[in-house]
């Protein structure tokens, strides 16, 4: 407060004393939505924020730090019929406060940076006020940002609501809104501004552009001061079904075994990517999507199983596009021709000859030595060795380790079985008796068998052991792992194709593998190569993998073996 006091004379009781009340100006100069133009708006207050209404406020505009001439100015208009007309003078605008102590006006400005000064002279009750004001045109009055900046927008989602924050301390925000355009220059949503300046805009999704990189550009309208628009770049992503025509097909799968797929999305047929068709975790064929269609052949070893199941999946060529679930597609397994039953019928002949070895009971000599170790070009198999004879009250004794490192195997099964001939009425076998290991790993059977009975041992991860049941004994079985096992199988099959490419060595699976890649024949042996290239990926990824080969791998690896 102001204190003014006077004295008449001598006398004490002559002194008189006004107080006058300190006046406050806020003001600020925004660049406005019109080209060249200013918009000033400010507040005339006493100390204690009472507002001083229907008061004249002087404002004038300078270069520089206002130590020059001030600016000759241009016509002004109020920001709307609630503010009073401004008043102009060559040099000078002299405007009105409303009933709130405000005023607002709008007026071309010759200059971008400058300094604005505003007086008000005061009167009887109230002191005189002057504030500067620096002026920068290039600073918008108001800030746009995204909360949050959207980054992947799904097509799946029927609507994607994008929230935009609008940064415009003490403005008002009545009518304002936010419009949303994406790369075309379509709007695509708009919403007004609260209070707080916060704008949540819905976006429905079937009015963006396909799959792929965008843009989402928010800009402030009915606003009178100006805000630079802000853009953020988006993925639109949509995610792919595979359909196929047929939930089954048939062939030979060493041939090949062609079925169709298409690709589809919420925005149709998708023409980028291929189909892939999976066993397990192996690719055996794949095919590249021509106006969201494809036909797919699968190449594979056949198995004993009647039918296999692979699975049909999309794979992505581009980032937004999103792999849906793979479908399942039934294998149903065929013979081939003529020649492709001759390892069948040669298997017949050796199981007839086994059978009148056994009637007739005719037995080869056997000359006790030690077998060498397997060489590149063999597969090192589990082995059964007769310690010594046992009367048949005893039965069948002995222990069961792992070859490798000599280590009792106490996860291993034995069994005695009758295997039936293969025929269109009987698959199966009728186990005769069984028996598991101790934590030494050792076993017993007991029993009186008839002739043909065969002998299996099985463990988890070590690959199965078959051979005739021998007469009464104590038997040692050494058990080769699976994982060695398929290491084996592959080496043997690299000698039988090549011969002996490798010598002394074996053959890594990437060398098969780029052995296979290296055809001078591409033409003809295209096909083969393709399944060469896959039985050794499939074993380096299975045999040198992070987890334990079970029988279920070992069986998906050994179906992609080349006959």
């Amino acid at each position: 407060m102001g204190l003014w006091t006077g004295l008449h004379g001598h006398d004490a009781s002559a002194m008189r004393v006004r107080v006058t009340a300190v006046t406050h100006i806020e003001a600020r100069v925004d660049r406005a939505m019109t080209p060249g133009h200013a918009v000033v708006r400010g507040t005339l207050r006493d100390d204690v924020g009472n507002p001083l209404t229907s008061t004249h406020v002087a404002i004038s505009f300078y270069e520089g730090a206002g130590t020059g001439a001030a600016l000759l100015l241009s016509t002004p208009s109020p920001c709307s019929t609630a503010f009073p007309e401004p008043h102009v003078a060559p040099d000078e605008y002299v405007v009105d406060t409303d009933q709130a102590g405000d005023f607002c006006f709008e007026a071309a400005l010759a200059i971008e940076r400058g300094t604005m000064k505003l007086r008000y002279r005061g009167d009887a009750d109230r002191e005189a006020a002057a504030v500067d004001i620096p002026v920068d045109l290039g600073v918008p009055a108001v800030v746009l940002s995204f909360d949050p900046e959207p980054k992947v927008v799904s097509l799946d989602e029927p609507e994607l609501v994008v929230s935009v924050h609008v940064n415009a301390p003490r403005v008002p925000k009545e009518g304002w809104r936010i419009t949303l355009r994406d790369e075309r220059q379509h709007v695509v949503g708009a919403a007004a501004v609260d209070q707080d300046g916060t704008a949540r805009i819905p976006i429905q999704t079937r009015e963006l552009a396909a799959p792929g990189p965008g843009e989402i550009a928010a800009s402030l309208e009915g606003a009178p001061v100006f805000a630079s628009s802000v853009a953020a770049p988006v993925e639109r992503h949509a995610r792919v079904r595979v359909e196929t025509d047929l939930p089954s097909a048939a062939g030979v799968p060493e041939e090949g075994i062609a079925f169709h797929a298409r690709a589809r999305s919420v925005r149709g047929p998708v023409s980028s990517g291929s189909i892939e068709a999976r066993l397990g975790d192996l690719s055996v064929g794949a095919a590249t999507l021509q106006n969201g269609e494809a036909q797919v052949t699968a190449i594979f070893s056949s198995a004993r199983a009647p039918t296999m199941t692979v699975m049909a999946r999309y794979v992505s060529a581009a980032p937004w596009w999103e792999p849906g679930a793979a479908v399942p597609v039934t294998i149903k397994i065929q013979t081939g021709g003529t020649w492709r039953r001759v390892p069948l019928l040669v298997l017949g002949i050796a199981l007839v000859a086994w059978v009148l070895r056994e009637a007739y009971d005719w037995r080869l000599p056997r000359r006790r030595s030690r077998s060498p170790s397997p060489g590149p070009a063999e597969v090192a198999p589990s082995t059964l060795q007769l310690l010594r004879p046992l009367s048949a009250a005893e039965g069948w004794t002995g222990h069961i380790t792992d070859a490798h490192d000599g280590e009792p195997l106490n996860d291993a099964t034995i069994q005695v079985f009758l295997p039936a001939f293969p025929n269109a009425a009987e698959t199966g076998a009728r186990i005769l008796a069984s028996a598991t290991v101790d934590d030494a790993g050792r076993f017993a059977l007991r029993g009186t068998f008839p002739r043909g009975a065969l002998l299996r041992v099985e463990a988890p991860h070590h690959a199965d052991l078959e051979q005739p049941l021998p007469a009464p004994s104590e038997l040692s079985i050494a058990m080769v792992s699976r994982r060695r096992h398929l290491l084996g199988r592959m080496v043997a099959f690299a000698a039988r194709e090549w011969g002996p490419s490798y010598p002394g060595r074996e053959p890594t699976p990437e060398q098969v593998a780029r052995r296979a890649r290296s055809t001078k024949d591409p033409a003809a042996h295209a096909a083969r190569a393709r399944q060469i290239e896959a039985f050794a990926r499939a074993t380096e990824q299975v045999a040198f993998g992070p987890g334990d080969v079970d029988r279920a791998a070992e069986a998906t690896v050994l179906a992609l073996e080349p006959r």
